[in-house]
């Protein structure tokens, strides 16, 4: 969870609410409408801002780079990735929408020399990847161990390749204010605010889902063979997971985005456990403002106490993703939480049963 503020001028009116676009030296405000959509599950975070279009010279234009602030906060550093102007006998409008700089690790296909890379960690692979963009790269977790051979699938992008990667190694790829790409886990801060029933939920959307979920994850791969392996060691590479909140047998199976022995297959079929239960456990939560109740802006990847009886919830959840909007209505927040062990690969290993996923007080 990022703390970055950064030093704006004072303006008449001014306060913690303030959403502005800072770009070619110019501190644009006044905006009426306004979305910026950030998720560690995504990568590059989005705005939208709209206003109706002042006298004067708007001096913004796609390709520009950009930050947009909230109050002292800074929410994203990036590109403008559109300008729209419209007019009727109404109004004249603007709208600028952008990401951060991550962007082009999204869009771009990944390029590298020779078309493979041999024995990195996906922190070096992410660095040579993303130096081409200027993008840095932070780590906040353990890289794990180095992979054998990274060849470029045609036509991949560089999010797409390290994305397939970090699911091999149990991790996450996000960015974080400043737009740097961060490769994490989920975050274990719990977050000074609160989201308590009858004080500042506005609504709640609580589903639970087995579309995408199954009790039995079989991983698929092979290993990378040395020149000391007997060609059959690199075929027949595999691994199981379980989920034991799915009750009836319900079978998937996936193909390893890369080498590994048995144990690596292991734990990516327990990844992709953890994530699939993680994501049919969804709590949906508005709340006035963009700010908790520590008077800090909601951030994902941190720990959240929630209390919504009417709901059967009372727990410590993860806050996975948050949208904030400004429009007619005022300033809100949409808050998309998991149960906390969401993405912990540890009870869906075979044999541990120790740890039911169903929520607390869940009917």
């Amino acid at each position: 969870m990022s703390d970055a503020h950064v030093e704006v001028s004072p303006q008449v009116g001014d306060d913690k609410n303030t959403v502005r676009l800072l770009v070619n030296g110019q501190d644009f405000t006044g905006w009426e409408e306004v979305e910026i959509f950030t998720s560690f599950e995504h990568l590059a975070t989005v705005f939208r801002l709209r206003m109706t279009e002042f006298g004067g010279v708007f001096l913004v234009v796609e390709g520009d780079r950009c930050q947009v602030v909230i109050g002292t906060d800074l929410v994203v550093t990036g590109w403008v990735d559109a300008v729209t102007r419209e007019i009727s006998a109404q109004a004249h409008l603007v709208e600028v929408q952008g990401r951060d700089l991550t962007c082009d690790l999204v869009d771009c296909c990944a390029e590298l020399d020779g078309g493979h890379l041999t024995g990195q960690n996906i922190h070096q692979i992410a660095n040579t990847l993303a130096s081409r963009y200027a993008v840095p790269v932070d780590l906040f977790a353990g890289p794990g161990e180095p992979f054998g051979v990274v060849a470029v699938h045609p036509g991949e992008t560089n999010f797409a390749l390290l994305e397939r990667l970090a699911r091999q190694r149990g991790l996450l790829l996000t960015s974080d204010p400043e737009g740097d790409l961060r490769i994490t886990k989920p975050g274990k801060e719990i977050s000074a605010g609160s989201l308590i029933e009858g004080e500042n939920v506005l609504s709640a959307k609580y589903t639970r889902s087995l579309t995408e979920r199954y009790s039995v994850y079989l991983v698929l791969g092979q290993s990378h063979l040395t020149d000391e392996s007997a060609p059959q060691a690199a075929f027949g590479q595999k691994g199981q997971a379980r989920d034991y909140d799915v009750t009836r047998y319900r079978n998937q199976v996936v193909v390893a985005e890369a080498h590994g022995d048995d144990a690596t297959m292991d734990r990516r079929a327990a990844w992709e456990a953890a994530v699939r239960s993680g994501r049919g456990q969804a709590l949906a939560v508005l709340v006035p403002g963009w700010k908790g109740p520590d008077d800090v802006l909601w951030r994902p990847n941190a720990l959240v106490r929630v209390e919504i009886p009417t709901l059967g919830i009372d727990d410590t959840l993860l806050l996975a993703a948050c949208r904030y909007t400004l429009d007619k209505d005022g300033t809100r927040t949409e808050l998309t939480l998991y149960p906390q062990d969401a993405f912990d690969p540890a009870p869906y290993k075979l044999g541990n049963k120790s740890k039911s996923k169903k929520q607390k007080g869940a009917a």
